[in-house]
């Protein structure tokens, strides 16, 4: 089964989860910090994921958070 990639981001503060099962994300920090499965990040930091295999899936969720203002992070991931 395959579904629609998904866009989604947030400005100061907000949380955004990568669901079990995708095949490929893309988390960028464009401003402030944020966090990814409680691990902070800066400014610039960039975590793309691709699977190699049609049969390899996303296995556990990633939590993507920040907290503040001036934080800005945008997320796409994709079946």
């Amino acid at each position: 089964m395959y579904s629609y990639p998904t866009f989604t981001g947030f400005y100061h503060t907000g949380q955004v989860i990568i669901p079990v099962g995708v095949r490929s994300f893309g988390i960028t920090i464009v401003s402030g910090g944020a966090t990814l499965n409680n691990v902070s990040y800066a400014q610039g930091a960039v975590q793309n994921w691709q699977s190699s295999d049609s049969k390899v899936l996303l296995g556990s969720s990633v939590a993507v958070g920040a907290t503040g203002v001036g934080n800005r992070v945008t997320v796409f991931y994709g079946n």
